[in-house]
């Protein structure tokens, strides 16, 4: 999923201005290290019993070396597996964007192999570090399955501005798969 260029602008904004404040006021810059995203998961992993009901899944793990408060913003929901379409209407299959943790739909093809949620995140501290990240969220088959990642296709939400799409705008599909051919010469 691509990244979001202006928020990281905003965040080296942040990050400089907040170094110089720390130097004219206290005559010394402290040096802040940004959180760490890489140990991300959420709680919980995968989404049970299949109801067609949302259920809230917060982002865990991310940590700041200097223990520093660190604040989560989902930025964009997408899934391995298509919309639904009931009435002529999209039925989108996670809440709203924004907070520190995303309603999803508990929903997956019957024929499918599982549904798998890629949720993008952006982490930052009081002094302008930051990181960002990618978690999965699955909806298996079975309860004790495991769900088969197809990779982020489809938009979860109506405005996932971080996943590259303008409100209603924005395509279903945010990626396809590539088909090669080959030519021949006559």
């Amino acid at each position: 999923m691509p990244s979001n260029p202006q928020k990281k602008s905003l965040a080296a904004i942040a990050r400089v201005i907040v170094t110089i404040c720390l130097t004219l006021f206290a005559g010394v810059a402290v040096a802040n290290s940004p959180p760490d995203c890489s140990q991300a998961t959420t709680g919980p992993a995968t989404l049970w019993p299949i109801d067609d009901n949302f259920q809230s899944v917060a982002i865990q793990g991310v940590t700041d070396p200097d223990n520093d408060p660190v604040t989560i913003t989902v930025m964009c929901v997408a899934q391995d597996e298509p919309l639904q379409v009931s009435n002529s209407e999209r039925q989108y299959d996670a809440g709203a964007i924004g907070g520190s943790s995303i309603d999803l739909r508990k929903r997956r093809d019957d024929n499918g192999d599982g549904r798998v949620y890629h949720v993008l995140f952006f982490a930052d501290d009081p002094h302008g570090g930051s990181c960002e990240g990618t978690v999965t969220v699955g909806v298996p088959l079975t309860e004790q399955g495991t769900a088969t990642d197809g990779g982020a296709l489809y938009h979860s939400t109506l405005a996932d501005m971080a996943c590259g799409g303008e409100g209603n705008q924005m395509p279903d599909i945010i990626s396809t798969p590539v088909t090669t051919a080959t030519e021949t010469q006559l």
